[in-house]
């Protein structure tokens, strides 16, 4: 088998691995919530956002599936070869003690040798005695390892088609728990559906509030920005293009802004989860954690603004050259404006206000003046 197969099935067990991981976390964000939030749009949202977990795993197990199925192609076809070789090498071995067999029946090796005509003869005589001698210990050590290769081929086929196995039992499993998420998911669906007056209330007062988020983010970024270009050259400029250049480099290995979280809203406009024919806009994620959960920095990087604004509580600002990362929705915060922080660094605790179970992070990643898409820079 190629490395390329290895390594290919490797990353393909690392991204089940990776999903089994989100389904458990989610599974145990969802018992730790309250019966009541469970039927909000934040709990219907952490379960479309589990159903799609599973869905991601199915498919991964499918994807394995199939690279089992290739990699069994490919070991029958060798255990094909293999048993050829060892027939051919069987036919060369008896072949070789039926000349030996001959010799020793004609008269004894040594009475063979002596009977030479001369010294060269008989000198030739021994040599290819010995080298029939070798050759046939040669031949028999070459079947014996074929043999081995054969068994080992054999045994590896049997672990595929095994491990084959459990991945298709699995992958019924995570179906059959689809159907029953899909049909608790309905009945929140229709329960949500009576609430619409109330949602789209929320909606119009999260729509407000989501505004002056942006607004305050945009200025806090033109701020440094202006800073920037009043003070011309700054001595530092190349460390920041060069903490930018790094930070572009990480795109899709970032460490995740809390330790166990599922993402509840996406980003960019979509439709409502619930109302249907309305639009909305997320300029970043919204991570759902546990309650109160640690806040961490993705990057190394430098605080550059704080600002508590209804409906996101307090929101910090991190720099990280000409990216920014915004971390809002926080209870507590742990670090100051002009702070130098290093990724993973704590830099507050989530909000347990209107909270029944669940704390949720409102996330987004800013390329100068451009909201960019969390999900395509965070570790996946």
């Amino acid at each position: 088998m190629s490395p390329g197969f290895s390594q290919d099935q490797a990353q393909l067990e690392a991204n089940r691995v990776r999903l089994q991981k989100q389904i458990f976390d989610t599974q145990e964000l969802l018992r730790k919530t309250k019966s009541d939030h469970k039927n909000s749009l934040v709990g219907y949202q952490a379960m479309q956002a589990q159903v799609d977990s599973r869905e991601k795993l199915v498919d991964a197990l499918n994807a394995e599936v199939k690279s089992l199925d290739r990699t069994l192609h490919i070991q029958e076809g060798l255990k094909e070869e293999m048993e050829t070789r060892i027939q051919s090498l069987k036919g060369n071995y008896e072949n070789t003690l039926r000349n030996a067999y001959l010799i020793n029946r004609t008269q004894h090796p040594l009475m063979y040798i002596l009977s030479a005509e001369n010294l060269n003869q008989g000198f030739r005589r021994w040599a290819y005695l010995r080298q029939l001698d070798r050759f046939q210990k040669l031949q028999l050590r070459s079947f014996h390892n074929a043999q081995d290769s054969l068994q080992q081929i054999v045994l590896q086929i049997q672990q595929k088609k095994e491990a084959k196995s459990e991945l298709i039992i699995a992958q019924s499993e995570q179906k059959k728990e689809i159907e029953k998420e899909l049909e608790a998911l309905e009945k929140v669906l229709d329960l949500l559906k009576t609430k619409e007056k109330s949602l789209k209330s929320e909606l119009a007062k999260k729509k407000s509030e989501n505004a002056k988020l942006t607004r305050e983010i945009e200025r806090l970024i033109l701020a440094e920005t202006n800073k920037s270009k009043s003070s011309g050259n700054l001595p530092n400029a190349p460390a920041l293009e060069a903490l930018s250049n790094e930070f572009t480099t990480n795109k899709g290995k970032l460490p995740w802004p809390v330790r166990k979280g599922m993402i509840t809203g996406k980003f960019g406009e979509q439709p409502h989860p619930v109302l249907r024919s309305i639009k909305i806009n997320n300029n970043g994620v919204d991570i759902s954690s546990e309650l109160a959960a640690p806040v961490q920095s993705i990057f190394e990087g430098t605080v550059v603004g704080m600002k508590n604004i209804p409906g996101f509580d307090n929101m910090v600002i991190v720099q990280h050259g000409s990216f920014y990362s915004v971390y809002s929705k926080l209870g507590d915060v742990f670090v100051q404006k002009g702070d130098k922080i290093s990724t993973g660094q704590s830099i507050g605790r989530l909000s347990v206000l209107n909270a029944n179970g669940l704390s949720t992070l409102h996330f987004e990643i800013w390329n100068g003046k451009k909201q960019m898409n969390p999900e395509h820079w965070l570790a996946r």
